[in-house]
């Protein structure tokens, strides 16, 4: 059966209909929660996925998918991607095989937001239901129909480390591996059971009166609240914060709540904060000099020392260990070895398929400039991934 996936934008542990919410349990593996941080993963080409292994709670009936999606800076219109997959998770890396008939197919991804998914057609009659078992290891991994640059929008990871045998890419070529060998953090993909029992309380925030009362999700759900979770309780939650967030350029914007500062990828400087007592950071880059020097300052610093700055997200580090910092050199890409300008999986591809190899100095993936293609030069690539010129 072929369906259409419906996408509807929510704010962090926003669930959808009150009918079976009682029984629902959200099973993911990142430590993501609203106003947060989070990475862009960028770089994926049609055809690539990006997917997560999770373990079912309870014998029951996956009712949801939920993907963050974010784009920088912020405006990006939605994204109408290729697929979502739901699998087998009972080997890893590779999936072991479709779970549904089902195709959940051209998911709309809207930036800033974690993205739900709950039906398999346009008019929202047929709700996606897979029956899956207690413990059983499940793949959920998105398929890209478009390029993913951090304008117009990528799936997104957590700050906290990577674990283990729970993140894989497709690459194309190269096929499935391990997210680990690549990055640190956990993709924000997560899926939603429906359990046999459990009904659990948890905080319930009301926009109208700002009030908490501590109610089953389906009792929540009722009064029009929004539940905070299973492990929440008014005492320690505050509904609705705003405050002040700190932009990338060191500029501030006031009462902004926290998903709204997570969508222009600022960070939230806690509820009642304002922007006439937060002192948000100039951002800093590489400062280099004529003379072959770098240091990390802030543009107005530089301009001062007389040097050149390369601009927020770059750094004085000398991966190559040649005297100079890499972004100071010409042309500032290390571990770029197609030549587009992006350290990506395309490079990594490039690299593994020589790896061992001989080549001229300096060419290819030889990033350090000895000649042959080796742990040194994954190691230039990987300290740089996701990252332009």
């Amino acid at each position: 059966m072929t369906r259409k996936l419906l996408a509807a934008a929510l704010a962090a542990w926003t669930l959808g209909t009150a009918s079976s919410l009682a029984e629902e349990m959200t099973v993911q593996n990142d430590s993501f929660q609203s106003g947060g941080s989070t990475v862009i993963v960028a770089g994926f080409i049609p055809g690539e996925e990006a997917a997560v292994r999770l373990t079912s709670p309870c014998d029951g009936t996956i009712v949801a998918i939920q993907v963050g999606w974010l784009a920088s800076p912020p405006g990006a219109q939605p994204s109408i991607e290729r697929q979502i997959h739901v699998e087998d998770g009972s080997t890893f890396p590779v999936p072991a095989g479709p779970l549904s008939q089902d195709e959940l197919l051209a998911p709309a991804l809207t930036p800033g937001a974690l993205n739900e998914f709950r039906f398999l057609d346009d008019q929202m009659t047929l709700p996606i239901s897979i029956p899956v078992s207690e413990n059983e290891e499940v793949f959920v991994s998105l398929e890209f129909e478009n390029p993913a640059t951090l304008a117009s929008g990528s799936v997104i990871r957590d700050v906290d480390g990577c674990t283990s045998n729970r993140n894989a890419i497709l690459a194309i070529p190269g096929g499935w591996f391990d997210l680990c060998l690549i990055t640190s953090g956990d993709f924000i993909i997560r899926m939603v059971v429906d359990c046999a029992t459990s009904d659990p309380t948890g905080a319930c925030c009301f926009e109208t009166t700002g009030g908490c009362l501590d109610e089953t999700q389906s009792d929540c759900a009722l009064f029009g609240g929004v539940w905070q979770g299973p492990a929440s309780d008014c005492a320690g939650t505050v509904c609705f914060p705003e405050g002040a967030c700190c932009l990338p350029d060191g500029s501030c914007m006031d009462n902004m709540s926290p998903e709204d500062c997570l969508a222009v990828a600022g960070v939230f400087q806690g509820d009642g904060t304002d922007c006439g007592t937060t002192s948000c950071p100039e951002p800093t880059g590489a400062c280099c000099t004529s003379a072959g020097a770098c240091l990390e300052r802030t543009e107005a610093q530089c301009n001062i020392a007389g040097g050149t700055w390369l601009g927020i997200g770059s750094d004085c580090e000398d991966a190559d260990m040649n005297g100079t910092a890499d972004d100071c050199e010409s042309p500032p890409c290390p571990g770029d070895a197609n030549g587009d300008n992006v350290v990506d999986l395309n490079d990594l591809a490039i690299l593994l398929g020589s790896f061992g190899a001989s080549v001229p100095a300096g060419t290819g993936a030889d990033f350090n400039g000895n000649g042959v293609i080796d742990l040194s030069d994954l190691a230039v690539l990987l300290s740089v991934f996701g990252s332009s010129c």
